[in-house]
């Protein structure tokens, strides 16, 4: 039976065989101790879960390592806070998660109105009207 360690360094491997078409450079016993860390904290499936994003991913600190075992390790708060979908608490330019889940939902509204045909001019006036009730001027 295969453990989680050995499990998770077997994922691992295949995805840098995938981008690379060689064998990944794995330290036995400094990945497996690593390996043993993100499983204290991290299961087995979300580990698997960001092996491929680690690979894919355009960071450039990522991009100009060596794609090691440690490099994911080291970089697996960053992959997860990449990840589709997650609003961080504060963004990088220090507004509140709150502005920027509402800034998605407006361009997710504003995709939205457009693909139902709606042209720029109404959709615009439909966002201002709504800016100037919550600004109590309408």
């Amino acid at each position: 039976m295969t453990s989680p360690i050995q499990s998770i360094l077997a994922a691992y491997d295949a995805a840098f065989a995938e981008k690379f078409g060689a064998k990944a450079p794995i330290v036995p016993g400094k990945d497996a101790k690593l390996a043993q860390q993100l499983l204290a904290q991290y299961s087995p499936e979300q580990l698997g879960k960001w092996l491929p994003r680690f690979f894919a991913s355009s960071d450039p600190f990522i991009c100009g390592s060596s794609y090691s075992f440690g490099v994911f390790a080291a970089c697996v708060g960053k992959i997860i806070a990449k990840a589709p979908g997650v609003v961080p608490a504060v963004a990088p330019d220090g507004r509140k998660a709150d502005a920027v889940a509402q800034a998605l939902d407006t361009q997710r509204r504003r995709a939205e109105m457009t693909a139902a045909g709606m042209d720029a001019a109404a959709v615009e006036a439909v966002f201002e009207a709504e800016y100037q009730v919550r600004r109590g001027m309408a």
